[in-house]
């Protein structure tokens, strides 16, 4: 799926892409949270296969409310500084050099890359249908409130909760 996904020219694209494997992203996202262990993680990564039984049933609003609260709670309870410190610190990311890069530094950008645009702010007039955790939470439309969104909401806390678990244990 991966292939597909860099293969895709446009974001409508990708989104095909998505639409078409949601299956298989659930069955990875449950997959991924059934190997994260750590004990600080248990709760969330308890919500977190909520969210994911929750869109399988297509429930797929209450799915995304669900995930982005899973996603900021991890955010800002795990993380040093919370949200605004981890935007910061992946601007304060040096410019990506393959021959470079460790395997740390990879993950940590493959991990977070969805991050800091789901933070951007969200103005209910325009009704945009990106994915936003500001949406998310304070600015309940239809246009927010999407399969895609949930799916993408899903997939962010999971592999968040699994960065902590990995970095935590390792």
């Amino acid at each position: 799926m991966l292939r597909l996904l860099l293969a895709a020219d446009t974001a409508d694209d990708r989104a095909r892409v998505l639409t078409e494997h949601v299956a298989t992203i659930l069955d990875d996202c449950v997959a991924s949270l059934t190997e994260t262990t750590h004990e600080d993680l248990t709760e969330l990564v308890e919500f977190a296969r909520e969210a994911v039984d929750t869109h399988r049933v297509g429930r797929t609003r209450a799915a995304q409310a669900l995930a982005t609260n899973v996603l900021d709670t991890g955010l800002e309870q795990h993380h040093v500084g919370g949200v605004k410190a981890l935007r910061a610190e992946i601007k304060r990311l040096p410019d990506f050099d393959e021959d470079t890069v460790s395997l740390l530094e990879m993950r940590l950008r493959m991990v977070t890359a969805g991050i800091p645009p789901a933070y951007n702010g969200y103005d209910y007039r325009k009704r945009s249908p990106r994915f936003s955790r500001t949406g998310t939470a304070h600015a309940v439309n239809a246009a927010l409130y999407t399969p895609g969104n949930s799916l993408l909401a899903i997939s962010l806390a999971t592999v968040w909760l699994r960065w902590l678990h990995e970095t935590w244990t390792d």
